[in-house]
């Protein structure tokens, strides 16, 4: 997870290198005007700090890779066991029911 993790980082900065664009700043000032949209419209006044936002953009790429791996994990079960081989991974009760 955390190799799929540096990934997307590393994707993030050659993209942002190859296209002259700053895309982790457009990510953290979107992030920054989406909190402060919801916390307006709550209520709440306050403005997030950068930590914050850093906080939120990290857990949120670590969720996403998590989310990818558990995924990916599923699939090769799923397929190693449609091709006949004993996957290491047992397939989910709800998983297994529905194949």
């Amino acid at each position: 997870m955390q190799a799929r993790s540096t990934g997307a980082m590393g994707y993030i900065m050659t993209s942002s290198f190859l296209i002259r664009e700053n895309i982790l700043a457009l990510i953290t000032i979107n992030i920054h005007a989406s909190l402060t949209f919801i916390f307006s419209a709550t209520g709440v006044n306050i403005i997030p700090s950068m930590n914050v936002i850093y906080a939120i953009f990290g857990t949120l790429v670590l969720l996403n890779s998590g989310f990818f791996v558990f995924l990916l994990h599923l699939l090769y079960t799923v397929f190693l066991t449609r091709l006949g081989m004993r996957p290491s991974l047992r397939l989910p009760g709800w998983l297994e029911k529905a194949l």
